[in-house]
């Protein structure tokens, strides 16, 4: 009698051990045939062959040339360059000087932004978008000297640090470029711009006040009217027509003076280059003296 355990792990009792060893054979033979025909020759290889199994070599890429290391780096450069351009570009900030140009002519305001203002907003755009250029026209040219793969490797790294801290250096100076305007604009519409004393009293027109007035002074004459009255804050002032002609017309002009301060001052802050200028700059420096009217004997 010969006992043996099959493939499943089950008991089997036999009276001939060459018949066992010749089912095993053969079941094996089916199972090693079964494999071969549902996998790679590889796995099959690796399987069934185990200890004559050698994994197949990849094939090793050959070295780039110099040419091609250096046409590589400069493709790398170029694409650094776009990438800190986009990066610095004050997008909300653009449109911010847009809407608020086309605001302020459409009311006819005493202008918070003016065409310089755009102008002096593209500038800043272009100013990186140069510096980026110069930077990465420099470095091809340095990576086209270069003779070895480590030192073209050197020249990109270099170069993006350069990129990086050029981007530092412009988002600080746009910042404080942006908090100046900011302090400019809240100057400008402050009681230290807009204001006028009539007998010892602070008091202010805006320009659709002031507009309004003029049309009806024009109205006054042509009824025959010899004064009129301006409201401000809840009280009146009585003057006659001529009076408040000439009030009007000094306001009006120096408006448009405060307006060409402010409007100037902006436009020296854009085209400022180093963040201390920008700091020290004097946002109540050069506006005219409020106007001062005296009716009283």
């Amino acid at each position: 009698m010969y006992i043996y355990f099959d493939t499943d792990k089950r008991k089997v009792i036999t009276c001939s051990k060459e018949i066992v060893e010749s089912e095993r054979f053969i079941k094996l033979n089916q199972e090693q045939e079964q494999y071969f025909n549902n996998h790679r020759r590889a796995s099959y290889d690796e399987i069934w062959n185990a200890r004559e199994y050698v994994p197949p070599t990849p094939p090793i890429p050959p070295e780039p040339t110099i040419e091609e290391l250096r046409e590589n780096a400069k493709k790398e450069i170029n694409s650094y360059s776009r990438e800190t351009l986009g990066k610095s570009v004050d997008v909300l900030g653009f449109c911010d000087a847009v809407a608020g140009t086309i605001y302020s002519k459409s009311r006819g305001l005493d202008g918070v932004y003016n065409d310089n203002e755009i102008l002096s907003t593209a500038d800043d755009f272009l100013t990186i978008g140069k510096s980026c250029r110069e930077l990465c026209d420099s470095t091809v040219e340095n990576i086209e000297s270069a003779q070895t793969k480590e030192a073209i490797e050197g020249i990109v790294e270099s170069a993006k640090s350069q990129f990086d801290g050029l981007l530092v250096v412009q988002d600080d100076l746009a910042k404080h470029k942006r908090d100046k305007i900011r302090e400019i604009e809240v100057y400008d519409v402050s009681e230290n711009v807009n204001g006028f004393f009539f007998n010892g009293v602070l008091m202010w027109l805006d320009k659709d006040t002031r507009t309004g007035l003029v049309n009806t002074l024009n109205s006054a004459v042509i009824i025959g009217r010899e004064q009129i009255n301006i409201w401000f804050s809840g009280m009146y002032i009585t003057l006659r027509i001529e009076e408040a002609r000439q009030l009007l017309a000094v306001l009006e002009i120096y408006a448009t003076d405060c307006y060409n301060v402010t409007a100037q001052h902006k436009v020296t802050v854009n085209n400022m280059t180093s963040i201390e200028d920008v700091d020290a700059f004097d946002v109540t420096a050069d506006y005219p003296q409020r106007p001062n009217f005296n009716t009283q004997a």
